[in-house]
């Protein structure tokens, strides 16, 4: 298994280890400049990207895929080509607790294949002893253990 992670949008990989990503409130500074919460009113597939935004950052998207979840609304775009890029937001306007703590753990399965867990916590979770990061490589060790099921 091979394991790595992604910092400030550099991913790296780490042989025979899992490695994750966190942000957590203690390191976190205040917002200086906080906006008003209307901004994130609606639906991220109606405000969050313009169709340049998404050509850019992703190539033709498909039409998006809004949903909505426990932390709120969410938006799903994916390239129209099959290349798997992917862009997911979430306006989390439900979860409270201000910023959430969250962690990203990537595991190889392959040299080309790669799955990606994401888990984000409230503060709430977290004042309760639950850890980002060891929930997600949970996560990722039962993902891993049902994909290889399938062998």
């Amino acid at each position: 298994m091979l394991a790595g992670c992604s910092v400030a949008g550099v991913p790296s990989a780490v042989p025979g280890s899992v490695s994750t990503t966190r942000a957590s409130t203690s390191n976190v500074p205040s917002v200086e400049n906080p906006l008003p919460a209307k901004v994130l009113a609606g639906s991220p597939c109606d405000t969050a990207l313009t169709t340049a935004d998404l050509t850019t950052l992703i190539g033709t998207p498909n039409p998006p895929t809004p949903s909505d979840n426990a932390a709120g609304p969410k938006c799903d775009w994916n390239n129209a080509s099959g290349s798997g890029a992917h862009i997911g937001v979430t306006y989390q306007t439900k979860a409270g607790g201000g910023l959430s703590l969250d962690c990203r753990v990537f595991v190889g399965i392959r040299d080309d294949l790669v799955f990606t867990v994401g888990m984000f916590i409230s503060q709430g979770a977290a004042s309760k002893g639950i850890d980002a990061c060891t929930a997600g490589r949970d996560v990722a060790d039962r993902v891993l253990t049902n994909i290889k099921a399938r062998t």
